[in-house]
């Protein structure tokens, strides 16, 4: 259990709303995983959001800190550009024989000093998380300062710093691969760039938990926003299977859910009706006199869903079972999860890119197996900031 670890995650309005407020549901799942998470910010509209987000969720705090404004005298500037040229004296700039503080000692220390500072950081934390800023539109000066705050505070008490890559790549401040001690990324071409910029692969970690990657995007995805929906979820140790109704393969269907009954993991089963009827016989009907007592049998812990919320489903679970091939298993393959047709009394098809056929119930609890074990390797935030401390 992480119950003694602490984290402070600073984030300001504008970062947090590039992608629409997702970044704070990985505050939440670090909660969900027993660590106790202080979100601080600058910006009074940020807090708003927070409590909607986090009120009644015990250990999870948020403050906006306040800033304190100061006046720096000339002789206090001028220390100010003589620490920088003695941190600096001998770096010089690429290609030339040219001191970097030549060209920016003087400029920046006189007239671009920051006027605020923020109160002093008493807490312990085990790790600090910030998003990497952009370069080409860099963050207000209130949150600049904020998250140099922070990181400074970190560096002091050699606190392991974790960096969201939320920006377009290309847009990182160079001087935060310096300062970074592990990137979480959400593409392999975010991955790459680091690599191909000095970062060893060890402190950068693709995300391809579905719902994490999708809080670290500033790409709306009208599906994906179906994948962090709080009404329902299936626990990481679980697997979510959904089963799709079919008018005539009664038979199949129960080999479908025997299979899934006797896969020794957790499981949650979502059996989705098509919503059709043969005169005054109905579905539900159907599913009343020969599918429920099977569900009951088999899967004890199953949810009943119409048609129009297969997708839904989903996108909340790990794998889809049909007995015949139909586009939502496609679907399925672009986010991750696995789309499985089972028929014994079909022949497989190759031109449906992603999905697996499976003749007989050995090769499905195969195929069901192997989700499981992909859902339980998948890289999740917090799995990166549980590695990132344990190694510190």
């Amino acid at each position: 259990m992480n119950s003694q670890k602490r984290m402070l995650f600073a984030i300001g309005d504008r970062d947090a709303g590039v992608t629409n407020y997702r970044a704070l549901q990985l505050v939440k799942s670090l909660a969900e995983e027993a660590y106790m998470i202080d979100v601080v910010t600058c910006d009074e509209e940020l807090i708003e959001k927070c409590r909607k987000e986090f009120d009644n969720k015990p250990n999870i705090r948020y403050a906006c800190l306040k800033q304190d404004e100061c006046f720096w005298t000339m002789a206090q500037r001028d220390g100010f550009a003589k620490t920088f040229i003695n941190l600096n004296h001998d770096l010089e700039i690429p290609g030339i024989d040219l001191k970097f503080w030549k060209m920016t000692g003087f400029d920046d220390f006189l007239w671009n000093t920051s006027s605020m500072t923020y109160p002093d950081i008493s807490e312990h934390y085990d790790a600090i998380i910030v998003p990497i800023p952009s370069y080409s539109e860099g963050p207000p000066n209130r949150v600049d300062v904020l998250y140099t705050h922070v990181i400074f505070h970190a560096k002091q008490n050699h606190i392991p710093v974790v960096g969201l890559q939320i920006y377009p790549i290309y847009d990182v401040p160079p001087i935060f691969l310096k300062i970074v001690d592990h990137f979480v990324v959400k593409d392999d071409m975010e991955k790459e760039y680091y690599q191909e910029n000095g970062v060893i692969p060890e402190r950068v970690t693709l995300i391809d938990d579905v719902k994490d990657n999708y809080c670290l995007s500033t790409v709306q995805d009208q599906y994906r926003n179906l994948a962090i929906d709080d009404e329902l979820e299936v626990p990481r140790d679980s697997i979510g299977i959904v089963v799709v109704n079919h008018s005539r393969n009664r038979y199949q269907l129960l080999d479908v859910l025997e299979a899934i009954g006797e896969i020794d993991v957790p499981k949650s089963v979502f059996f989705v009706f098509l919503s059709f009827s043969v005169k005054e016989l109905h579905e539900q009907d159907i599913f009343k006199d020969l599918i429920r007592p099977s569900l009951e049998k088999n899967v004890k812990k199953y949810y009943t869903v119409e048609t129009g919320a297969l997708i839904k489903s989903l996108m909340l679970c790990d794998a889809i079972v049909a007995t015949n091939y139909i586009v939502p298993l496609s679907f399925a393959h672009q986010y991750g999860k696995g789309g499985i047709v089972y028929n014994p009394l079909m022949t497989e098809s190759s031109h449906v890119k992603g999905v697996l056929f499976a003749n007989n119930k050995k090769a499905l609890k195969e195929a069901l197996y192997k989700q499981y074990e992909r859902k339980r390797n998948i890289k999740t935030v917090a799995d990166v900031v549980s590695g990132v401390v344990s190694c510190h």
